[in-house]
């Protein structure tokens, strides 16, 4: 089981995960990074070869000594780690539309990964590959997002769902016992060509209790916006222009977070960005002027909608940094730039 490109890169954030679940048992994080030679500069938006994710991974379990730390790394991975893409679902009206957008904005998470979902006349199948890597990129990793996924869907709509079957690209290991358990199911195949999971055709009607229409909407552009950036950040201010970027909805993320991200020290990289002559707070607010414009193009979302994709506290807030940044209110510079958007001007507030 060998990729079809022996030096296949990959983009993702499972480095981050292993490393701070590591170190949120007692493990020795740095002395693994250091080991595999992560650079401390290195972050989530920049590719590594997919080998490091297995054995990262491996080195991890036996450095805790827990032969199930993919499941482990799911069960405690915190809610909204990936997002715009993870949020984008949980407001989708039901089931089938947030799975849809698990394949619409995939690109957001991996530059790699591929989402796809399978409907019979009884039985759906959500499927994640690997470009490039038909039987993933090993054991923990594999099993980290299928147990991601059922985790998820009991958080939200069912915390008695049991999949009818569960599929990994790995081969079978010695003790299957607690993969068992926490599916709920012994129909578990590996060697298979992809990761997964295969549930009941009806469960794609059913209605997301945490749908939220207006936010749904105010997401799907967002993240629309965030797929077209995302190919243009292969530099260093890209990386953490696409940080910041992802994080906007929480409010503005803090230097400490971002730094965390892209695995490097405050000063690091405050020090960095002054080496390209601005700094963490110049950054951030140049992310939001850019991304203000876009969405302001879009005649679809209100002023309030874009304050809160922003990450601002009120339209006040936004109000001010708008005029810093042109001179006028964001209403006033949607119907000076944008003529079609009379029917949005509105729902403004000015």
């Amino acid at each position: 089981m060998t990729p079809s490109d022996p030096v296949l890169t990959i983009r993702t954030r499972f480095l981050t995960f292993v490393l701070h679940y590591v170190q949120s048992r007692g493990g020795d994080a740095r002395a693994l990074a250091r080991r595999f030679e992560l650079p401390p500069e290195h972050s989530d938006t920049e590719p590594v070869r997919w080998e490091l994710l297995r054995d990262l991974s491996e080195a991890a379990e036996r450095a805790i000594d827990e032969p199930f730390i993919g499941l482990r790394m799911a069960q405690a991975n915190p809610r909204g780690s990936y997002g715009v893409f993870e949020f984008s679902a949980y407001t989708a009206p039901k089931v089938g539309d947030a799975l849809a957008r698990l394949v619409r904005y995939q690109s957001l998470v991996t530059d790699r990964t591929r989402f796809a979902l399978r409907v019979t006349e009884d039985r759906s199948t959500i499927e994640h590959r690997i470009v490039g890597l038909p039987f993933g990129c090993g054991r923990h990793p594999n099993e980290f997002t299928v147990a991601l996924l059922v985790r998820r869907v009991r958080e939200i709509l069912d915390p008695a769902f049991a999949p009818c079957g569960a599929y990994f690209g790995h081969d079978r290991p010695a003790c299957v016992d607690e993969l068992v358990e926490f599916f709920g199911t012994d129909n578990l195949v590996f060697a298979h060509p992809f990761n997964g999971i295969s549930f009941a055709r009806e469960l794609l009607d059913r209605p997301m209790p945490t749908a939220d229409p207006a936010l749904l909407s105010v997401l799907d552009e967002h993240a629309k916006i965030l797929v077209g950036i995302l190919p243009q950040a292969t530099d260093f201010l890209g990386s953490v222009r696409n940080v910041i970027q992802r994080d906007l909805l929480n409010g503005p993320p803090g230097v400490d977070k971002v730094a965390d991200r892209l695995r490097m020290s405050v000063r690091t990289l405050q020090r960095r960005l002054r080496d390209c002559q601005t700094s963490f707070n110049e950054l951030v607010d140049d992310v939001r002027h850019q991304l203000a414009l876009q969405h302001l193009a879009n005649e679809t979302l209100s002023i309030g909608e874009i304050t809160y994709v922003l990450g601002y506290s009120d339209t006040r807030a936004f109000h001010r940094a708008f005029r810093r940044w042109k001179g006028t209110t964001p209403a006033a510079y949607r119907r000076r730039n944008e003529p079609g958007a009379v029917h949005a001007i509105s729902r403004d507030l000015e």
